[in-house]
């Protein structure tokens, strides 16, 4: 792991995701504040059980998010997350240790705020707590909406749930490349003949077209239709 001091380096982050949502000045000063740390695939960025710590944001490439397993053993892929995706904001809020691990999938940037420079932050401009609170919403409807997806019986529902989740927090992308029927599987909780299955009937719906390894989702505002009628992305 490589660190260094971000103001040169803000790049997509601050025009994608979270972020690029808030006002300019407290933009401003996340960047100047936050650290740019540099990950080699495969590497751990942080733990569960780690001490309280600050915030992190996707500067380049991707992560995975892992929750622990029930008997230490089963598969704990929970999220692959690009560009603009943060997280670390309840630990960050309440000083609780660390509920979930991330790992770099690719050779990856990030930003880290730490809490003691957000705490500072939001002390001088009391405002930037709406911007907090806009990040913890947003990761509130991810987990909702990841709940929703594990709670799909129809086993084609939950894979493509999964892909809309996939693309909410690989903005950058209508390809989620690198993601193998395993992957999928481990996210959804199904076998990956069942994997195969589902993709194989949202491509007969010219909805998505995929190979081993990726899925180009062709009509994303079709698969909402189908799976969240009256929701967009």
């Amino acid at each position: 792991m490589s660190k260094k001091n971000p103001r040169n380096a803000s790049g997509a982050i601050a025009e994608i995701g979270w972020l690029s949502t808030t006002p300019t000045p407290f933009q401003a000063a996340v960047l100047a504040k936050a650290d740019v740390l540099s990950f080699c695939k495969g590497a751990g960025l942080v733990q569960q059980g780690d001490e309280a710590g600050g915030l992190l944001g996707v500067l380049e490439g991707q992560i995975e998010l892992h929750l622990q397993s029930t008997d230490g053993k089963g598969r704990t892929l929970a999220l692959i997350a690009g560009q603009g995706f943060w997280f670390g904001d309840l630990t960050s809020i309440l000083g609780r240790p660390r509920r979930i691990g991330a790992n770099a999938r690719t050779d990856c940037k990030m930003l880290r705020l730490s809490r003691a420079e957000l705490a500072r932050i939001v002390d001088a401009d009391p405002v930037g707590w709406k911007s907090i609170a806009q990040l913890v919403a947003l990761n509130h409807a991810l987990a909702l909406d990841t709940i929703d997806m594990l709670r799909r019986k129809d086993t084609t529902e939950r894979v493509g749930l999964a892909l809309l989740i996939l693309l909410a927090v690989n903005p950058r992308a209508d390809t989620l490349e690198n993601l193998p029927h395993s992957d999928l599987g481990a996210l959804t909780g199904l076998s990956r003949d069942s994997v195969g299955s589902a993709l194989a009937a949202f491509e007969a719906r010219g909805l998505i077209s995929s190979s081993y390894a990726s899925v180009k989702v062709v009509d994303s505002a079709g698969l909402y239709d189908l799976l969240w009628p009256g929701i967009t992305g």
